[in-house]
């Protein structure tokens, strides 16, 4: 049929269908940053379609103190997220939520490590252009761009 398509002038058409299998073992990540002073903000998100247990997962800004803030020991649902607040950020006394125990500034690593000392995850936060701009992940390929 794609003969006859071809000598009609129709270009062939392709049906692609993707396929994504879940892996079982993906660990949390850290989908957006906002390094704003009050307003400073980590979300991590779950990218799996299973429960992850933050159990022994800990959050910091200093390479020689990977322990520096425990992530509280939560269940995360399979695409679902979960914030962490700066330490002068407003929202996390009004809300009761959980606190980095520190805050974020330009030009610092953010590390994402299990109890052992192991780096799940290392992220450079970027001088942002804008005031009111978060650095948020791509869940399709990974990369942080800056995002109004």
């Amino acid at each position: 049929n794609m003969a006859a398509q071809a000598t009609s002038g129709q270009l062939p058409q392709l049906n692609i269908t993707v396929v994504c299998r879940d892996k079982k073992d993906s660990p949390v990540v850290i989908s957006n940053i906002r390094a704003k002073d009050e307003n400073d903000e980590v979300t991590l998100y779950n990218p799996s379609e299973h429960e992850i247990t933050l159990d022994g997962i800990y959050i910091s800004d200093d390479s020689s103190n990977l322990k520096k803030t425990k992530i509280p020991n939560i269940v995360l649902e399979g695409g679902k997220s979960y914030i962490l607040y700066g330490s002068k950020n407003v929202l996390s006394r009004s809300l009761g939520s959980a606190r980095l125990g520190f805050n974020l500034r330009k030009g610092e690593t953010l590390y994402l490590s299990d109890e052992n000392g192991n780096i799940i995850e290392q992220i450079l936060i970027p001088d942002l252009a804008r005031a009111d701009t978060s650095y948020i992940r791509n869940p399709y390929t990974g990369a942080f761009r800056e995002c109004e």
